[in-house]
């Protein structure tokens, strides 16, 4: 049984001082490489190439590796050597694959009356369809943080990050 593809790798963002932007790597996976003209780019190139990368794999019945840790690949000294990574300026991040496409599927669903007026001028001004409008939205939505409006990935990632502190106070019984 084949094993299912992770769907996120940590990518290490190395800046290109001579020409600047970003050269990106994925340590766990050879050969998945990329470049960003600034940090958003960077991203935004290094899910395009997580998200073919792993797409080529399956399709061609390779394994997926696994992912190491932060810690793992930090201590891979090979890995820097090869690739030139000074620890002191490389940024590592968590890159999330988009899935493969998919066939189009009909769906039903219901919107308020004026924004759906709104979409459909937006689709006519541009020559598109309402459905390729929605699309557009779903995929911006789905690559960046709503809250922070940043892209996805940048900040703490989830498999890095710990969570907010907790207080070591305890609630007290309620009375009774």
């Amino acid at each position: 049984m084949a094993r299912k593809p992770i769907s996120s790798y940590i990518a290490i963002l190395v800046p290109d001082r001579d020409d600047g932007g970003y050269s990106v790597f994925f340590p766990d996976l050879p050969g998945c490489v990329t470049q960003g003209d600034d940090l958003a780019d960077a991203q935004a190139m290094a899910a395009d190439a997580l998200s073919g990368w792993i797409a080529s794999m399956v399709a061609h019945g390779d394994p997926i590796p696994l992912q190491r840790p932060l810690e793992a690949i930090h201590a891979d000294k090979a890995f820097a050597r090869e690739n030139a990574v000074n620890w002191r300026d490389a940024i590592a991040t968590l890159i999330v694959a988009r899935p493969p496409l998919g066939r189009p599927e009909r769906i039903n669903v219901s919107l308020d009356s004026n924004k759906l007026r709104a979409i459909d001028a937006y689709a006519e001004r541009r020559g598109l369809t309402r459905s390729a409008v929605l699309e557009a939205g779903a995929d911006l939505l789905l690559s960046s943080d709503p809250i922070t409006g940043r892209p996805a990935g940048l900040g703490a990632a989830p498999a890095l990050y710990r969570g907010p502190a907790r207080s070591k106070r305890t609630r007290r019984p309620k009375r009774k």
